[in-house]
């Protein structure tokens, strides 16, 4: 007992003489008052970590700076903090190429940013980085990025189009759950893990791909998903998953490799499926082969509902693209 004493008193005197000696500055930027903590007094790094509006009410549009100056020293942003944007009125907002990391709730509850654009120098979102951002609509994360953490994305009900990059192994637990405007998703192959809920409840999500060579689904995946009409599985090997992951077997078409159909029916959740078709993948082309006069186009989803005349800003998933008589499948990731 006194040793577990003696460990709990040294673990305390450390946190205490950490915060103690944390070195943080702030900075005006006309209303605003920005605060930053020194990472790395040696490297000359420092985060983001709070923001006061003296004047709160009106639409913030922010520039961050990549360097910031503490007197006579300067440093290099690398970070925005845990919850250092949280419940702010942030309209816009462009962060420097020097920002690495985006910590936890780091723009939670900002309901009137409606756009994000992420810098190819970050690699880690983290949990509910952008959770309940109402008005966000697109986002766009970097090919740097292999983190996105639990309910990063969380109830972002207005987000239509969100990119998943290569980078990406996991999706994680809620990452997605309640993005009700989505309504398609083309999930990488370089994604192995799909925790539990990570799309529960986008309710107009028509179309997804699950990953060629994905590992884990969890409980709940896409539960309460029940717009869903096509599900793309392009894989030999289909995993075995609970049935939990879907809502809803016998609307959607769960589309796959002839080659394989066999092994879909013999292999749950898949065989629960009231209709599984064969499909060849290999007729897919990248949007980006298309060419570049993107306005040329009818573009519709697979189901015959015409999207747009228009290929730019399209949501990530699979379309057919009408030139004159020439139809093509183009994937959108």
């Amino acid at each position: 007992m006194k040793i577990m004493r003696l460990i709990v008193s040294v673990i305390f005197s450390v946190l205490i003489s950490f915060f103690v000696s944390s070195q943080t500055f702030t900075i005006s930027y006309g209303k605003l008052l920005i605060t930053y903590t020194v990472i790395s007094d040696s490297e000359k790094t420092c985060m983001l970590s709070s923001i006061y509006d003296s004047m709160p009410g009106s639409s913030l549009e922010l520039e961050l700076p990549a360097i910031v100056w503490n007197g006579n020293q300067s440093y290099d942003v690398i970070a925005i903090g845990d919850g250092a944007l949280s419940e702010q009125n942030i309209k816009q907002i462009t962060l420097p190429n020097s920002i690495i990391s985006i910590g936890d709730s780091a723009f939670y509850g900002n309901s009137k940013l409606y756009n994000i654009s992420l810098p190819n120098s970050i690699k880690s979102i983290g949990e509910k980085a952008f959770s309940e951002c109402t008005g966000l609509y697109s986002a766009s994360v970097p090919n740097s990025v292999s983190y996105i953490g639990d309910g990063a994305f969380y109830n972002c009900n207005n987000l239509s189009s969100i990119k998943i990059p290569d980078s990406v192994t996991e999706i994680r637990t809620s990452a997605f759950e309640g993005c009700t405007n989505l309504c398609s998703i083309v999930i990488p192959n370089s994604v192995r893990y799909i925790w539990d809920r990570a799309f529960y409840g986008c309710k107009n999500l028509l179309s997804v791909s699950i990953p060629k060579y994905i590992e884990i689904i969890m409980s709940f995946a896409f539960k309460e998903c029940n717009a869903l009409e096509s599900i793309y599985y392009d894989t030999d090997n289909p995993i075995f998953a609970y049935q939990d992951i879907f809502s809803n077997y016998s609307n959607p078409i769960l589309y796959v490799n002839e080659s394989a159909l066999d092994k879909f029916i013999n292999t749950v959740p898949w065989n629960l499926f009231d209709k599984i078709e064969p499909y060849d993948f290999a007729d897919i082309d990248d949007v980006i082969n298309v060419g570049d006069n993107r306005k040329s186009f009818q573009v519709y989803y697979l189901n015959g509902i015409k999207v747009s005349d228009d290929l730019q800003n399209l949501s990530p998933g699979i379309y057919i693209v009408r030139k004159g008589t020439l139809d093509k499948k183009i994937i959108v990731r």
